[in-house]
């Protein structure tokens, strides 16, 4: 696209500030983007200014949620303690205890009776990268079975289930691909709040949006689900 067809400039509109690119597209768009909260719209090249503060006007309420939203989550975010503090494991706080081993060898182990994590690395490796790594591994194996009895259930397919680092979502699912992509954040987390997430997700391939019908079908298979989602977001992401 030639840049003389985007135009990006910053107004305020009903004392909210936009970041406001106009480009060839026939219908206006807006987000809220992390980690400061900014409101981006996008908009028809010849749109008038008074129709998109007209937009924005409407907007307010919601464009208000979504900055708390994100701010929510930054201050969570930033909320990580020292490794030597402890970190979390499904839903529960464990010593995190560091041992010298062999040059660029890395082992980790969950030691349930002392509520300890032991981490054994050599070399120039780096807790957190160690802790990360494994906390992958334990989140792909902690999600296999949840995957397979929930697309059972459900009779849907999902074609790839991704394990990411997100800043404001827990999960999120691409209908049209049947791809679908889940928090690391998780793996710290009950194992009732992952199984809310991968369901809630796995539903929107029988009803992408958050309709009556994705709620009454959250309803139907998984009656506790806002007392799931409370606890999932009452607790800080602690790492």
């Amino acid at each position: 696209m030639s840049k003389k067809l985007v135009q990006t400039t910053n107004v305020n509109l009903h004392a909210v500030d936009v970041e406001l690119v106009r480009k060839r597209i026939k219908h206006i768009y807006l987000r809220v983007c992390p980690p400061q909260g900014k409101v981006k719209i996008s908009a028809p090249l010849r749109m008038p200014l008074t129709t998109i503060a007209d937009f924005v006007a409407a907007k307010q309420e919601w464009i208000k949620n979504q900055q708390h939203k994100v701010e929510l989550q930054q201050r969570l975010f930033a909320s990580l303690p020292p490794a030597d503090e402890g970190c979390y494991f499904q839903g529960q706080l464990y010593k995190l205890r560091i041992l010298p081993t062999q040059a660029g060898a890395w082992q980790v182990n969950l030691l349930p009776h002392t509520q300890e994590i032991v981490v054994q690395l050599g070399g120039n490796l780096c807790v957190q990268q160690v802790l990360q790594r494994w906390y992958r591994c334990r989140l792909q194996a902690q999600l296999e079975p949840i995957m397979l009895l929930w697309q059972d259930r459900l009779q849907v397919k999902c074609a790839q289930v991704q394990v990411r680092k997100m800043k404001t979502r827990w999960g999120s699912c691409t209908p049209a691909t049947t791809r679908i992509r889940i928090n690391l954040e998780l793996v710290k987390r009950a194992p009732s709040c992952l199984e809310y997430v991968v369901v809630h997700e796995l539903l929107h391939l029988l009803e992408p949006a958050h309709n009556r019908r994705f709620y009454a079908l959250l309803d139907q298979y998984l009656p506790d689900w806002r007392q799931r989602r409370t606890q999932l977001r009452s607790l800080p992401l602690i790492g």
